[in-house]
């Protein structure tokens, strides 16, 4: 990530300090923690995990991988019209079928 968006990510204003304190408190009792945090419009996913007294922490902006997964299940909608309407035209050319013969 670039510095600067990590400077801003732990600035210490109220929504975000309270997602951060939430996060170390989960790191402390289970060992590891996830969360995932908008700063600027980016997402930045947090991977947390305790080794002892310590912890490591990864972030990575994760904002054109949300951007994708929201066209793929725009595409499986209209993925999944596209065979309801072949299954109704299917179905209705068998009705006509019998009809025209």
């Amino acid at each position: 990530m670039p510095g600067e968006l990590v400077e801003r990510f732990f600035a210490r204003d109220a929504p975000r300090a309270l997602e951060l304190d939430l996060f170390r408190e989960e790191i402390a009792t289970r060992g590891n923690a996830q969360a995932e945090i908008r700063v600027d419009g980016r997402s930045i996913a947090i991977h947390g995990r305790a080794h002892g007294t310590r912890h490591t922490v990864t972030l990575r902006d994760v904002t054109e991988l949300r951007g994708i997964e929201s066209e793929l299940r725009s595409l499986q909608r209209i993925e999944s019209i596209g065979h309801l309407t072949a299954s109704l035209v299917h179905d209705f050319n068998n009705l006509l079928t019998p009809i025209a013969c």
